[in-house]
């Protein structure tokens, strides 16, 4: 087992996982702010029916974004999981049992 190839597996690992939640994070708040806009632009309206309807499709709109955002850092936490498995094969080592999941 080379160590110094198993602390590199982490870091790699680490690292894709803090720049995968930083995109969530960056897509969550994109989302709240285009909610933020469409409904005070709904308040603008001149019936309570264009009014609520204006909300709710800001609403479903912001769901979207976040379900959207959602499966994409899924993904990558998929994806950097997988790639950790495979670095530390080539590393010759196993993840330890508590560090095979994040």
């Amino acid at each position: 087992m080379n160590v110094a190839c198993v602390q590199s597996a982490i870091d790699k690992r680490e690292n894709s996982l803090i720049a995968a939640r930083q995109q969530y994070d960056a897509d969550v708040v994109a989302a709240i702010a285009v909610r933020r806009d469409a409904r005070k632009a709904a308040w603008d309206l001149d019936t309570v029916a264009k009014r609520n309807a204006a909300i709710d499709q800001a609403m479903n709109a912001f769901r979207k974004s976040h379900d959207q955002a959602d499966a994409k850092f899924m993904s990558a936490v998929k994806v950097g999981s997988k790639q950790f498995g495979a670095d530390m094969k080539a590393c010759k080592a196993a993840p330890a049992a508590n560090e095979a999941s994040i």
